[in-house]
């Protein structure tokens, strides 16, 4: 019988049988290597198949499940790394907890700097009639401060969203505090702002937080935009959307019961007076919902989510690349461009947009100085390649992978090394 038990996961693979429910998280999965000679003599047929049967063995993602539901019940221990489970197992990411108790605070000396460029990038776009926005977005450690574990303790009085908050009134910047607006509806909305087992704010708040967007564009345009109008609420239990994406991530056995949430039933104003703007959001995944759902699509006319100031998502598809070359020209077309972040990722706002805009708009040399910095930097690593045996070799297979030329190989290789080295320069410059 126990001999039958350890065999299960065997036969069950040899049999193909069906997969159970598979985990889900953030992880690389490996992908079955063909054979080769090459990659058996030196061991990485080996390991790639050790990596890959680990990952596909019968049963797997049951007995992960099984694990860390003991786990969870016995000691209140995550599966994931990233996940705290607090009081009444809600669900936190520890950013969210750390920004709330200032731990993540490092002082003010940096966000005063940003501030005064982002002050400049307002005056300069506003010259051609874009109206700079930043919306601090609600976080969940500080929206459910009761129930984060007593072990974490305040590091500060003062976080970075005080400070972000402070410095963008004394500069007279356009400013939508989301933030403190949940804080003071948490006791007045008839629903769950947030939920119990996800991190972004509820659904039922997505569609609060996108109608308030639109008004206050009203507002500072003076002029009628197209408005989110709720025609029902449906209740459930079972979570939809995003609102149990921490709990997803611990890959347990059973569910965590979750709150009464609900789920707007809307549509969009469709008078003859109202206009669509052109926005371009620069954020991090709380605009997602917004942007993925479709509700943005229908708010805003050549609507673009930056993501992270990193990947370009429009009508056209994406995720497409940022152009430096075209930044400035895509900025000065848009009639907001807005950027938002929730407080847990405040320490590295707004993502690198203020740096490399406000270097754009005052010096305009900087694109061809960059550029011809960059081969400078792309001609060093070809040779580089080229004088170290070990290296060249690598990419002679890189070539033969591809099936391109060997200079060619060089050169991607040394591209890539090249952007990756002016990428640590303007982190340790900001």
């Amino acid at each position: 019988m126990l001999m039958a038990i350890m065999l299960l996961p065997m036969i069950h693979h040899l049999a193909n049988g069906k997969k159970v429910r598979p985990l889900k998280g953030a992880f690389q999965q490996t992908v079955k290597m063909d054979f080769k000679i090459d990659a058996w003599m030196d061991g990485s047929f080996q390991d790639n198949r050790t990596n890959y049967f680990n990952e596909n063995f019968g049963f797997r993602s049951m007995a992960v499940r099984l694990y860390n539901q003991m786990n969870f019940v016995l000691f209140k221990k995550s599966g994931a790394q990233e996940v705290v489970i607090g009081k009444e197992n809600y669900l936190y990411e520890e950013n969210y907890i750390k920004a709330y108790l200032g731990i993540n605070y490092l002082g003010r000396n940096t966000i005063v700097d940003k501030v005064e460029k982002l002050k400049v990038i307002s005056d300069s776009l506003g010259k051609k009639g874009v109206k700079v926005i930043t919306i601090l977005a609600p976080g969940k450690g500080s929206f459910y401060p009761e129930y984060i574990p007593d072990y974490y303790r305040r590091a500060s009085d003062t976080t970075l969203y005080d400070v972000w908050k402070a410095e963008i009134q004394k500069n007279n910047l356009l400013l939508l505090d989301l933030h403190q607006w949940f804080r003071n509806l948490k006791s007045k909305s008839p629903y769950p702002l947030f939920p119990k087992t996800g991190v972004h704010w509820s659904a039922y708040g997505e569609i609060l937080a996108a109608d308030t967007m639109v008004k206050f564009m009203e507002t500072v345009a003076n002029q009628n935009f197209v408005n989110i109008l709720i025609d029902s609420i449906q209740l459930s239990t079972t979570t939809q959307h995003t609102d149990q994406d921490a709990e997803e991530s611990l890959n347990l056995l059973t569910d965590i019961p979750d709150l009464e949430m609900a789920y707007p039933q809307y549509h969009f104003s469709n008078s003859k007076e109202e206009i669509r703007p052109n926005v371009i959001f620069i954020s991090d995944s709380y605009y997602w919902g917004i942007y993925g759902r479709g509700i943005a699509a229908n708010l805003f006319n050549n609507n673009a989510f930056w993501y992270y100031f990193h990947e370009v998502y429009n009508p056209a598809g994406g995720p497409f690349k940022i152009e430096p070359k075209d930044l400035i020209q895509a900025l000065e077309s848009a009639d907001f461009v807005v950027l938002m972040s929730t407080d847990a990722n405040l320490e590295k706002f707004a993502f690198g947009f203020i740096e490399t805009t406000y270097r754009q708009i005052t010096n305009p040399n900087f694109l061809n100085e960059q550029s011809e910095k960059r081969e400078m930097m792309i001609q060093e690593f070809i040779f580089y390649i080229k004088s170290s045996p070990d290296w060249l070799k690598a990419v002679e297979q890189k070539a033969k992978d591809r099936n391109i030329s060997l200079e060619e190989a060089i050169r991607l290789d040394a591209e890539y090394m090249a952007d990756q080295e002016l990428k640590k320069q303007e982190a340790s410059t900001n």
